[in-house]
């Protein structure tokens, strides 16, 4: 099972995949491609995508070795954790052309 979150003006598609073990990986097709795994966070277990710029940068969320979600990017075959605004999780949702990203975050209560 697979399921697509993002599409670029190139026709690139992102999203996330279930692999044999029942967890979800973040995935690209490049337009005209085949599925490449985009992995996970180190210490995490599963990732999905959620967003794809024109210039390929892509943006989702990955469990950490601590366990809750982080919002990432990734270009050029590194996943980069964005990690939160001083609360547990965070989650990236979209990139625009300069590579901003928009998204939320759990912040610790004041």
């Amino acid at each position: 099972m697979a399921f697509a979150t993002g599409v670029n003006d190139q026709g690139d598609v992102v999203g996330g995949s279930r692999l044999p073990n029942n967890q979800i990986h973040a995935f690209l097709i490049p337009h005209g491609g085949t599925m490449k795994d985009l992995g996970v966070l180190p210490g995490g277990v599963s990732s999905q995508a959620t967003g794809i710029n024109n210039q390929g940068q892509i943006v989702g969320f990955a469990t950490t070795a601590a366990g809750p979600n982080h919002g990432f990017t990734w270009k050029n075959g590194v996943m980069t954790d964005l990690g939160t605004l001083g609360g547990t999780f965070s989650q990236a949702n979209g990139v625009n052309k300069n590579g901003k990203v928009a998204g939320f975050s759990h912040t610790p209560p004041s």
